[in-house]
């Protein structure tokens, strides 16, 4: 699914999405969409019994620009309090991957670089 087919979906289906990415204002069933360089994250997260379920889908913003061809990947994962979790996109031999970390900080979920700086900086 491309990215604007997985946004439309969202929308269609009722969820919200922002394209800012400030680390703190990421709310339940609200959609974010994040550049990684030549990677597209948008995530979201529900309220669950056990936690809060982080769902994160990433794929190739254009495969002609990246060189990488693929299909887009979900993660899926639940976070109690202070508990985090990183996305990691391996990249070219001998360059940095690019990293996104998902933390659950008391009741909201921060999105940033895994090196700490805020995701909308970018």
């Amino acid at each position: 699914m491309n990215r604007r087919a997985l946004l439309a979906a969202l929308v269609f289906f009722g969820a919200p999405v922002s394209l800012a990415a400030h680390a703190s204002d990421l709310v339940p069933t609200t959609a974010r969409l994040v550049k990684l360089g030549p990677i597209s994250a948008l995530t979201y997260y529900t309220v669950e019994a056990d936690g809060f379920r982080v769902v994160t889908t990433v794929q190739v913003g254009s495969a002609a620009e990246s060189r990488l061809e693929a299909a887009p990947v979900r993660f899926v994962v639940t976070l109690a309090p202070g508990q985090a979790t990183t996305v990691s996109v391996p990249r070219d031999a001998g360059m940095d991957a690019i990293e996104l970390r998902i933390a659950r900080v008391g009741d909201r979920i921060e999105i940033a670089w895994a090196d700490g700086e805020d995701a909308a900086a970018n």
